[in-house]
């Protein structure tokens, strides 16, 4: 369930920037984030601790695919 909010979230923009030069695009991307906002506030009134495991696992998430993409970059340096 975890996993399906946070990929919610993400859908919502709520990691990042919903501006964009067409404003009926900006208009439905903040209609999304508003979403994503209400649906954060829900999270941590109900299990603020799920929001706190569901951040340190996707962080660590992201540096495994980052440590994975560099060495990948490394290896094909090295076959060169």
């Amino acid at each position: 369930m975890r996993d399906f909010l946070w990929r919610v979230l993400r859908w919502g923009n709520l990691f990042g920037s919903v501006h964009d030069p067409n404003n009926a695009k900006m208009n439905v991307l903040e209609g999304r984030r508003q979403l994503a906002l209400q649906i954060l506030a829900e999270i941590t009134t109900a299990a603020p601790e799920a929001w706190v495991e569901m951040q340190l696992k996707h962080h660590r998430l992201e540096q495994a695919a980052a440590i994975e993409h560099i060495q990948k970059a490394a290896d094909r340096v090295r076959s060169t």
